[in-house]
């Protein structure tokens, strides 16, 4: 077995390995290269615990909640999550597609599209969104610890973040297998809490407080806020599906991480809407000891502690992914305790009264790269297909060279990327800055979609061109480990 570097994916002499690029069979070796077909193992439904689990925590329950705070009532509140997740889960499992056929993680993938250094552009901003998700996710699980112990914040968040970093550290199999475990265990636990959430009554959320345009532009914040979390996780989609059976049927792959992501996120956010249902103007956290009986409350916790830790060690763990895209100078497991220090210090600094405002604008810095990088890893994998030649992917090496097949860098994809970016401008709704189409949609921010419509438009276009002008991308070798397209 050999090793890849992770600067440029040549190969050089590493350790001997055993089973699933592990040493000893316990710590992941892989970096970013690809995986050959004697590591391929697994089954799509792995899929749906991983994306299920990862939705079992504060993040998606917190937004839920402001629907039911911007006066939407329940299930006006449920109709935005319903829509919004429904296209956000789409995203996410077309991503997830992309993993078995190719065998690399999901940035990397993209030099296809942007070329080897234009990529950079959204490896670095991917990294970036998974350290500040990390920092999130150990803002919300330092907090649950406290409602359960009387201990100070900082002593919380140390524990949340070094034991997300020991799981993301050992990789990908034990990744896999937390999402099972709280998958398997915590179902019960949250469908007692959301029993008893509906046990104790709608109170004020019974029904809209706001009409007509208001009601409209309530509506649409929700249905944004919602969306820009679930699409959020497209970046790091292939990063768990890469092991999987060449072979393996896309619609299966699609339909499991589908399901996982909508089911999860759809579920913790109406739960959401039914806890704030109980406070006004209150923290969802206070709101579980109140409709829940005696001890349970505790359970509860631990139970949103440990899919916490499912979602915080993804980010770990494609936070690896995306830096060594970008030619980061260590080791996965390194960079994946570097990105868990980073994460830790901006939890301790956000930590306090500030966290809700932070976490609004992640969201929307979020949605403003990835949805044109959306745009254009779609139109080239499943329409212009730069990784594949007669039917086969382009051997898996040219991923990993500066001056290969797909170039240093991809102007028809970096243009079109920045000019979508530009033109969204004035849609944005932040804190920060706001647009004055946004400023009329009363802070609903659809910069995102207009984003993904005018890069898939442009990248049509120059790339139509380009191939037009140049009909060979002189691929011509055809792979000693290429995968065969799967069931469509």
């Amino acid at each position: 077995m050999t090793q890849i570097n992770v600067s440029n994916g040549e190969s050089e002499p590493g350790p001997a390995t055993t089973g699933v690029g592990l040493l000893d069979e316990n710590i992941e070796l892989h970096n970013i290269e690809h995986i050959p077909d004697s590591e391929r193992h697994g089954s799509p439904r792995s899929q749906f615990t991983l994306w299920f689990s990862a939705q079992l925590y504060l993040a998606s329950i917190v937004l839920g909640a402001v629907g039911i705070a911007i006066g939407l009532g329940l299930w006006q509140t449920l109709g935005a999550l319903v829509a919004a997740n429904i296209l956000g889960a789409i995203a996410t499992a077309a991503c997830a597609v992309m993993g078995p056929r190719l065998g690399i993680p999901q940035l990397p993938m993209s030099r296809a599209s942007f070329g080897y250094y234009g990529n950079f552009v959204p490896a670095v901003l991917a990294t970036l969104l998974f350290i500040g998700y990390f920092s999130v996710g150990t803002i919300l699980g330092a907090h649950v610890i406290q409602q359960m112990w009387n201990v100070p914040y900082w002593t919380m968040a140390v524990l949340v973040a070094v034991v997300c970093v020991v799981v993301a550290v050992v990789g990908y199999d034990m990744v896999h297998r937390w999402g099972h475990w709280v998958s398997a265990t915590c179902v019960i636990v949250f469908a007692v809490l959301t029993g008893l959430a509906f046990a104790h009554g709608y109170g004020h959320a019974a029904s809209t407080t706001v009409h007509g345009s208001s009601f409209w532009k309530s509506w649409l914040l929700e249905f944004t806020i919602a969306f820009s979390f679930t699409f959020s996780w497209a970046p790091y989609a292939s990063d768990y599906s890469r092991y999987l059976p060449k072979a393996t049927a896309s619609r299966r792959t699609f339909l499991w991480s589908f399901g996982g992501l909508f089911v999860g996120t759809t579920w913790m956010m109406f739960l959401g809407a039914l806890l704030a249902a109980v406070v006004v103007n209150g923290s969802v956290i206070p709101a579980i000891a109140i409709v829940s009986d005696g001890g349970f409350r505790y359970v509860a916790y631990v139970a949103i502690l440990a899919g916490t830790v499912v979602a915080n060690v993804l980010n770990l763990y494609s936070g690896a992914m995306s830096s060594l895209t970008w030619d980061f100078p260590l080791a996965r497991w390194k960079t994946a305790a570097l990105i868990g220090a980073c994460g830790l210090a901006l939890s301790l600094a956000f930590g306090g009264a500030s966290f809700t405002h932070y976490y609004d604008e992640f969201l929307f810095f979020v949605a403003y790269f990835v949805t044109p990088w959306l745009a254009v890893i779609f139109l080239d994998f499943f329409w212009f297909r730069h990784a594949y030649v007669g039917g086969n992917a382009v051997e898996s090496i040219e991923f990993y060279k500066r001056d290969g097949v797909f170039g240093r860098v991809s102007w028809t994809a970096v243009v079109s990327f920045f000019v979508a970016f530009a033109v969204s401008v004035p849609f944005m709704a932040t804190i920060l800055y706001t647009g004055p189409i946004g400023n009329a949609l009363g802070g609903a921010d659809l910069s995102y979609f207009v984003s993904f419509v005018v890069a898939g438009i442009l990248y049509f276009a120059l790339e139509s061109w380009r191939r037009g002008k140049v009909p060979s991308l002189a691929v011509a070798a055809v792979p000693s480990e290429g995968l065969a397209t799967p069931d469509a």
